[in-house]
């Protein structure tokens, strides 16, 4: 199964984003983190090498995800396991 994700502006330090499990909806996690603006959200497939692909879109927000995005996700993923 897919897991959820959320990517974010922070002023000082760029974008974030946020992984969580799909039973949690994107606005209850953006809420949960105090987040006001979210600028992409949906979903994130890893292939056996650990890259995203992100896809799909947040209804509960309405904001569609961007692949613009995927090889941030994808460091993210590979540096956990490194």
């Amino acid at each position: 199964m897919d897991t959820k994700y959320i990517v974010f502006d922070l002023p000082l330090q760029g974008y974030v984003a946020i992984i969580f499990p799909p039973c949690i909806s994107h606005r209850d996690m953006a809420m949960k983190m105090g987040i006001d603006y979210v600028d992409n959200a949906g979903f994130v497939k890893l292939d056996d090498k650990r890259n995203a692909t992100l896809y799909g879109r947040s209804s509960s927000l309405n904001v569609d995800s961007n692949p613009a995005f995927n090889d941030m996700v994808t460091r993210m993923f590979k540096s956990e396991w490194e």
